[in-house]
């Protein structure tokens, strides 16, 4: 459905809105959902093993089908100097969402938080 400029577009904003704390991520069974309007994007693990490859959806709830769907793709070698597409960046991005929907980033900045209180008090 979308060409590989809107898939970069789209994977960008998630990911930034994801870094803002600005998009919501719920884990759902075995995977991640944030409800924007009328649709809802998923991340999951395309075998449902929480490991690669992995996949962003737009799922329309009220047609109960995917819009559109991107599968990861693994990332070339470092020599290699062609850009990246939006699926290689897929892998990133559920980690990052997997992060946010768990709340693993508040829970290690409460513990820091904690700990640094601990010097505080002398």
């Amino acid at each position: 459905m979308f060409d590989e400029s809107q898939w970069e577009a789209l994977v960008a904003e998630i990911s930034r809105l994801t870094d803002a704390e600005k998009l919501h991520w719920a884990p759902e069974e075995t995977v991640f959902v944030a409800k924007v309007g009328p649709m809802e994007y998923v991340m999951g693990s395309v075998d449902n093993d929480q490991r690669a490859p992995y996949f962003l959806g737009i799922w329309n709830p009220e047609s109960r089908e995917y819009v559109a769907r991107l599968e990861s793709q693994p990332r070339p070698d470092a020599s290699q100097t062609e850009r990246l597409t939006a699926a290689q960046f897929i892998p990133d991005l559920y980690k990052r969402v997997r992060r946010a929907a768990t709340g693993t980033d508040r829970l290690f900045s409460s513990l820091l938080t904690d700990l640094k209180g601990l010097e505080d008090r002398g």
